[in-house]
């Protein structure tokens, strides 16, 4: 055995869990399964050594993916789970192929092939960068930014002369990263100008969102929001499938608030607490051991209520309108939905709750709607950093909004 082999059978995975529009029941059951497992999930690309894709790949969602996977070091492996089912075994068969050294060197011979053929030009609207692996934050999308980004009048030097023509904005540097623009911040300083997109496929991210944000500094100045490939979500959502049996479909929208929670709590540092609302959510998914599993339920939420790290870290982050458009479950900051969800998750350990779950939760499009519409106003003047926190903060069900593409500005 040479080392090259030894070194990958010793080799842990490490994978990076993105969903697309329709793949939640799969995400769920790949989260599982690395639970069972006992993986450590990796927060970027950089860290990751199995790109694990959750839910159909539409063609629309095609280059996304494959942004996302050129941005995973070798040795690596890709792995599509389409459905719930097919969780266990495909995660099987990345392990094998991420240990075979074989496998890993023909990959690496083809993608330098694949690099070699790509006439320059292309390579370049194709490459992306990667954001700081400590905040999560990845720029994907960059070959969609080419009309409303990249167009930029000429712009004088401090002489007042122009660059012979040539429009700056449009110039790139190595790796395709993007010159920066010139604008006014809000104190008439003229600041470097930045565009980063956020998404669509992030970790602990709404599958199907794209932030398109205009920095300065690491200040948001400008934000959009926008849903791709919703082509390929069910016409019924997993987490709001009228089909379902009243108490079930209750049961299930308390199971979204521990998903939501589990989301925000890993965003905000605290890994733990964010594990244990997954196993709690996948109890109540399943209806097996209420009693025993709501005492669970109890202690994790008195922990997580009773955290001054939550305090300091949630307080304010996010807050919306104080107005009756705002839905129930969307009000005040960040550490107040978190409680509100906590407070919704509880009927999915207590029949009598169930009957009381709020309708507007049941259908989750009302949600969905009203946070796209608020989001850049949120965004806008918020540090970079602050900005998957306030999106987790909300974690719209995009799949509520089915087969119709969403555009906000």
């Amino acid at each position: 055995m040479d080392l090259t082999s030894w070194l990958l059978r010793h080799t842990p995975p490490r994978p990076l869990v993105v969903t697309t529009p329709g793949g939640i029941g799969a995400r769920l059951a790949v989260e599982r399964v690395i639970r069972e497992r006992g993986w450590r999930v990796a927060a970027s690309p950089a860290e990751a050594n199995i790109l694990v894709v959750a839910g159909p790949i539409t063609r629309q969602m095609q280059p996304y993916v494959q942004q996302v996977w050129s941005l995973v070091p070798a040795p690596r492996v890709r792995v599509d789970v389409d459905t719930a089912a097919a969780a266990w075994a495909e995660l099987d068969a990345a392990t094998r192929t991420l240990r075979d050294a074989g496998q890993q060197r023909e990959q690496a011979v083809r993608a330098s092939q694949d690099t070699h053929e790509t006439p320059g030009h292309e390579q370049h609207e194709h490459e992306g960068h990667e954001g700081d692996g400590d905040s999560g934050q990845s720029e994907h999308g960059q070959h969609e930014q080419h009309s409303g980004e990249h167009d930029q009048h000429e712009e004088s030097d401090d002489q007042g002369h122009n660059h012979h023509g040539h429009d700056m904005g449009d110039m790139e540097m190595p790796g395709g990263v993007p010159m920066a623009d010139r604008a006014e911040d809000r104190d008439g300083l003229m600041l470097d100008q930045l565009h980063v997109p956020l998404g669509p496929l992030l970790p602990e991210w709404p599958a199907g969102l794209v932030i398109r944000t205009t920095l300065q500094g690491d200040v948001i100045q400008e934000a959009t929001a926008e849903v791709v490939g919703l082509d390929g979500a069910p016409r019924e959502p997993f987490w709001t499938d009228r089909s379902s049996p009243p108490v079930e479909a209750a049961r299930r929208v308390a199971a979204r608030r521990l998903d939501s929670c589990a989301k925000l709590l890993s965003i905000a540092g605290w890994p733990d607490a964010s594990s244990q609302a997954r196993v709690l959510r996948d109890q109540a998914l399943r209806g097996e051991h209420v009693t025993e599993t709501a005492k669970s339920f109890a202690q994790w939420a008195r922990h997580v209520r009773r955290s001054r790290m939550l305090r300091w870290s949630l307080t304010g982050v996010g807050a919306t309108p104080d107005d009756p458009s705002t839905p129930p479950a969307l009000g005040d900051d960040a550490l107040t939905r978190l409680h509100t969800w906590i407070a919704s998750a509880s009927a999915a350990f207590d029949q009598s709750k169930l009957a009381e779950v709020h309708e507007s939760e049941l259908d989750g499009a009302q949600e969905a709607q009203w946070t796209l519409a608020v989001l850049p106003a949120l965004l806008e003047g918020q540090e970079l950093a602050n900005a998957r926190l306030l999106v987790a903060s909300l974690d719209p069900d995009l799949e509520t909004l089915t087969h119709h593409e969403v555009h906000h500005g």
